[in-house]
């Protein structure tokens, strides 16, 4: 896994000047205010359910006037026949029912909006109340198998980190929020980002205004195919083969005239002789053309939405400041651009229509629409990845600014160069995607000095929770966002973890290869730049006892040695007796109470007493 370091702006000396909002200073008087996040949401929520109940009034009223207007047309109609009336009375209740239709237009579209305001607000409420689970787009689309940690720690599927945190409204947005989860970045790139993410934080009308752009769906936009697009060669290049369309669609308007007037064919019959043999000479551009345009900018509306919005902020952040200015043109907006090419393919795809067909016939419409997508490729092409990848970009910082938002209590973590040594520490240390009510906090150190954890402990005691937690939370650290702590702090690591591993019936796989492929996969991490902040749950437990002790000692001994921290869970106690100065034991522990084993989920030094296996199996009813 290597570091990331794309996208960062040239004002690292900047970056690295800004210190993060601490709890105490900053979240805490948020809490305590009447603008705290649930208050806030709450509110827009019930101004936008206000909104929307009049708009619906609106609605009713505008829906009887139509009705009283029809009614009145029928009435003048009656009249006009029994000669009460002439005949131009009846422009009167026409213009009152084109007037009556724009404003129910502009109503609905206002109550629609309104509605959607509401549930944004209500999803963010759910958020906030850990009832988010099943909302939302879960990212499997970006589950890989062998990625060394996304399945262990949950960051893609169904309650999945992803899905908590995720609230862009593009593919763009979404690609990037799980290039940024699934890939460490920079110290400097991982400052500039919180900076960016505490001054989106505050911008609550701005990511309103863009959740709600657009249907609920997310753009149908393909940024690989639209890239793909803007690279290939231009084909058609205007001049004097463009010039010859419009006096051609001229003769035919001409020839029809005179058809109509005189009754003689024979100058429509010549256009659109010459016309078939014009179009003909380039049918073999123009088709490959039109297919590959609809193919790469169908349904760019929101996107072009999406732009615009953008283009109407004003950003303080240095990073933010580098991607908006990735969006200032000589000439017309990004925003206006995309959409000209989007309003281009929904020409194109209304070719099909035969009225369209006819009148391409005549007019060369596939023709003219040719030259003009080739003409925007010429001028934008260069420009078209910078802009897919600022929106990107800003949309991912969005999700991880509404996140860090409604989790004020979340801090941004303190990230040091690698010159201090490798640092990973963390009090009350907290799993983001469980329940407040059932989460219990932790606190750890890793360090050169002392590297390494084995922790001990019985069945359903809170060993794997905590390499999740560790996990999950040093992942929202590489991204850039906040962290479930009270402090945080670390030098940069690639993350390798095997927590889930599991056995493939289909690519004929047991779990215990399963695990030694990643744990050779993590080993071979260890060779990168940077440390391996490793997190492995019950080391080699699918062999028998003696290879197990002289496999895993052999491996831990070598992460060791590589430089790098991490935490080992196991039921094993011969693995605690590891002697190695680098090497802590910690463990949990349970009780049973009146017949019922009781967890507290909080780690101690040392090496687990007891065990709870007999007990377990004796609770679910098995004689033992």
């Amino acid at each position: 896994m290597h570091l990331d370091t794309a996208g960062l702006p040239h004002t690292d000396a900047e970056s690295r000047k800004w210190v993060p909002p601490k709890w105490k200073e900053d979240n805490k008087s948020r809490l305590t205010s009447k603008n705290d996040p649930s208050s806030q949401y709450a509110g827009r929520a019930e101004v936008a359910a206000a909104a929307a109940k009049q708009c619906e009034r609106k609605h009713i009223q505008i829906g009887n006037l139509r009705l009283v207007v029809a009614l009145i047309t029928a009435g003048l109609i009656y009249g006009c026949f029994r000669s009460f009336f002439s005949w131009p009375i009846l422009l009167v209740p026409l213009v009152l029912f084109i007037i009556l239709m724009v404003w129910h237009s502009k109503v609905l579209a206002a109550m629609e909006r309104a509605m959607r305001i509401q549930r944004y607000y209500a999803r963010g409420l759910a958020r906030m109340n850990d009832e988010w689970q099943g909302h939302g787009e879960t990212g499997d689309r970006f589950l890989d198998n062998q990625h060394p940690y996304a399945r262990d720690l949950d960051l893609f599927g169904p309650a999945s980190l992803f899905q908590l945190m995720n609230s862009a409204r593009t593919r763009m947005g979404e690609d990037c929020l799980a290039n940024w989860l699934s890939h460490a970045s920079t110290p400097d790139s991982i400052r500039a980002r919180q900076q960016a993410v505490a001054e989106l934080a505050t911008k609550l009308d701005l990511r309103e205004d863009l959740a709600v752009l657009g249907e609920e769906a997310r753009s149908g936009v393909h940024p690989s195919r639209l890239r793909q697009w803007a690279k290939d060669p231009v084909v058609l290049r205007g001049g004097f083969q463009q010039f010859l369309a419009f006096p051609l669609a001229i003769i035919n308007v001409a020839g029809l005239a005179v058809w109509y007037s005189t009754g003689h064919v024979w100058l429509l019959l010549a256009g659109l002789a010459l016309t078939s043999v014009y179009g003909f000479t380039l049918r073999g551009q123009i088709s490959p053309i039109l297919m590959s345009a609809a193919g790469a900018a169908g349904d760019l509306q929101l996107l072009a939405a999406v732009l615009a919005r953008i283009e109407k902020e004003k950003f303080s952040a240095p990073y933010l400041v580098h991607l908006r200015q990735t969006l200032e043109t000589d000439g017309e907006p990004p925003s206006v651009a995309v959409a000209r090419l989007a309003r281009l393919a929904q020409w194109i795809d209304s070719l099909r229509n035969p009225a369209m067909q006819l009148l391409n016939l005549i007019f060369l419409v596939a023709i003219h629409l040719a030259f003009s997508v080739e003409s925007w490729r010429k001028a934008h092409a260069p420009m078209i990845g910078k802009w897919l990848d600022a929106v990107g970009e800003i949309e991912a910082a969005l999700s991880l600014a509404a996140y860090s938002y409604e989790h004020p209590l979340d801090l941004f973590p303190e990230v040091l160069d690698p010159a201090h040594g490798v640092v990973w520490e963390a009090q009350g240390l907290g799993h983001p995607l469980l329940k407040s009510s059932a989460m219990i906090r932790n606190d750890l150190s890793l360090s050169s000095a002392q590297p390494f954890v084995i922790i001990s402990g019985s069945n359903m005691s809170g060993k794997s929770t905590l390499l999740r937690t560790a996990g999950v939370n040093t992942v929202l650290a590489l991204a850039g966002a906040p962290v479930r702590a009270t402090t945080f702090r670390l030098t940069p690591l690639n993350v390798g973890a095997s927590i889930q591993t599991i056995d493939s019936l289909a690519e004929g796989r047991s779990r215990f290869y399963t695990e030694i492929l990643r744990l050779k996969q993590i080993v071979e991490m260890t060779k990168d730049e940077h440390p391996v902040f490793f997190l492995l749950d019950e080391l080699l437990a699918g062999t028998n006892s003696h290879d197990r002790r002289i496999g895993a000692a052999g491996i831990l001994c070598g992460l060791l040695d590589s430089g790098s921290v991490g935490m080992v869970t196991t039921h094993d106690l011969s693995l605690t007796q590891l002697e190695d100065a680098r090497v802590r034991n910690m463990h949990f522990e349970d009780h049973l109470e009146n017949g019922v084993l009781r967890f507290d989920y909080r780690m101690r030094p040392g090496v687990v007493s007891k065990s709870n296996a007999l007990e377990l199996m004796r609770a679910v009813g098995l004689d033992v």
